[in-house]
């Protein structure tokens, strides 16, 4: 299903490095020319494919270069864009060089602050069910670099269906850190899967549980400001509040995080454990495959129509439990600070991420506010 009269959204994945050999000499050209190519394009950029074409994007098609199993790239409809790798053939290769994927990278680069997007659009059928077991990330990436076979690294906004294969794992979306392209875990079977992630950082509600309906088509939308980064789903019917919001403070854990604040723009589909019947770690044969359209990137915040430019607090009191709310759809990023007392001295700090929980049924960010000691809130633009 093809909406042409909605913006755009993007996609990404996040990783771990590991020991690729093969083709060197190909990967760094390919890394090379990549990052030269990041600027050819002046932000804000936009592609909605509509010319059947993708002009300018590098495809980085990771298991044709290394053991010339490739992907494809397609244009439905002549105005959409599809990146698809079908299973891998042989299991002697699925150690050494991972699972299938495909990545695409925009000539232009996310900055400090940024804005991306993308739509997913006619999502298999089978996306998250066990009966056929395909599983696949779909990701949006920001501030990326070094790109190409066990060298990726950069910050990804992306989707993991884990429903039934990991005990306490579900659906949902995440935001973390992408290292060497393909996760390690993925290779030794040994993954925790995503959502105790938002233990991992200080300042983080990096994972939140939904299950993408593939009768519907989705835009995802990733900010990012100061190593603070939110990710955001919308169902396209409804573009005036998202359906789930999640967040990461990356700048809260200087001694670990990557620290890039600049980088190349790209999206990335990736199978994650296969087609195969349980046990599924460690085998990774299942092919994985994405449609996508209006894709764009921007240094500057845009919001649904009508979202108010400055966004206002309100506090409701019932049975002893105070609930501070503000909008999920709002216009950038803003940081809820705390303080206890007003006036001169005041010291203000924030409140902790983990703390803030988006109630997709009223639009409405909340966090549950003590009685004792009383406190004070406010909203900071980042």
């Amino acid at each position: 299903m093809r909406n042409t009269n909605v913006s755009i959204t993007n996609l990404f994945t996040r990783s771990k490095a590991v020991p690729f050999s093969p083709m060197l000499a190909v990967v760094a050209a390919l890394s090379v020319w990549i990052n030269g190519q990041s600027l050819a394009q002046t932000l804000p950029y936009a592609e909605t494919f509509n010319a059947g074409t993708a002009a300018g994007w590098t495809v980085l098609d990771t298991l044709g270069l290394l053991i010339s199993q490739p992907g494809s790239v397609a244009f439905p409809g002549g105005n959409t864009y599809n990146l698809a790798h079908p299973a891998i053939s042989s299991q002697a290769f699925i150690s050494s060089v991972g699972p299938a994927r495909m990545s695409s990278w925009a000539p232009t680069r996310t900055t400090n602050q940024f804005q991306m997007s993308v739509d997913v659009l006619d999502l298999p059928q089978d996306l998250t069910l066990t009966t056929t077991r395909l599983r696949q990330k779909i990701a949006l990436t920001a501030h990326a670099r070094d790109i190409g076979p066990g060298t990726t690294a950069g910050y990804t906004f992306h989707y993991l269906p884990l429903a039934g294969l990991l005990p306490g794992a579900g659906n949902g979306f995440e935001i973390s850190r992408e290292f060497g392209e393909v996760y390690q875990g993925w290779m030794t079977g040994d993954y925790s899967g995503p959502y105790p992630d938002a233990n991992w950082y200080p300042g983080c509600n990096s994972s939140k549980t939904y299950t993408m309906d593939p009768a519907k088509d989705y835009r995802m939308v990733f900010l990012g400001s100061e190593l603070r980064f939110e990710g955001r789903v919308y169902d396209l019917a409804d573009l005036s509040k998202p359906v789930l919001i999640t967040m990461c403070n990356f700048s809260q854990t200087a001694n670990t995080a990557i620290g890039f604040t600049d980088g190349l723009a790209g999206i990335e589909v990736v199978n994650i454990f296969g087609a195969n019947a349980v046990p599924e770690n460690g085998v990774y044969t299942g092919p994985c495959n994405a449609t996508l359209d209006n894709f764009s990137v921007s240094d500057t915040y845009t919001a649904f129509p009508g979202t108010p430019s400055v966004p206002s607090l309100s506090v409701n009191s019932s049975s002893g439990t105070n609930i501070v709310a503000w909008p999920g759809e709002t216009l950038g990023l803003w940081a809820m600070e705390q303080s206890p007392a007003l006036g001169a001295g005041a010291v203000w700090t924030d409140v902790p991420l983990w703390t803030i929980e988006y109630d997709a049924a009223s639009g409405l960010r909340k966090h549950i506010a003590t009685n004792s000691p009383a406190g004070f809130y406010r909203l900071r633009k980042l």
